[in-house]
């Protein structure tokens, strides 16, 4: 029994070999942009958002602090109470800090936070909302 190769100036790719290159590319990409983007804990509970009567609605940014309308603070996926707040957890924030509070929320229980997070060296807070439609 003899053999023949197929020449070699014929030989023509299969279908299959033409796509794996374009599909390479596109996992490629796809692993990039799931690398290059910025990646958010979850929220540890969920919060309503202030209605603002005006102004310019802040957008959060990676460094989001939650307060729950009993006074729970969640900040990068942790919940704690104000007594427990600390100067270290905020040693590395990078800008502002802005705070999605629950519209429940005491007044009061707001301004002790803000008067907190001052003590321990916020310098910048910001506070998000939605502006009221009506």
């Amino acid at each position: 029994m003899k053999l023949e190769l197929p020449d070699k100036h014929h030989y023509r790719p299969a279908r299959d070999d033409q796509t794996l290159g374009l599909i390479n590319i596109a996992f490629l990409l796809l692993v990039f942009f799931l690398m290059a983007g910025t990646l958010m804990p979850p929220e540890p509970f969920d919060v309503d958002t202030l209605v603002l009567a005006s102004g310019d609605p802040a957008k959060p940014q990676s460094d989001l602090l939650l307060v729950a309308a009993d006074g729970r603070i969640g900040y990068r996926g942790s919940v704690f109470v104000i007594d427990d707040l600390s100067a270290e957890m905020f040693a590395g924030l990078n800008g502002a800090l802005t705070i999605r509070a629950d519209p429940a929320l005491n007044a009061q229980a707001m301004l002790r936070l803000i008067g907190e997070l001052r003590r321990l060296g916020v310098g910048d807070i910001r506070l998000v909302g939605a502006l009221s439609r009506g």
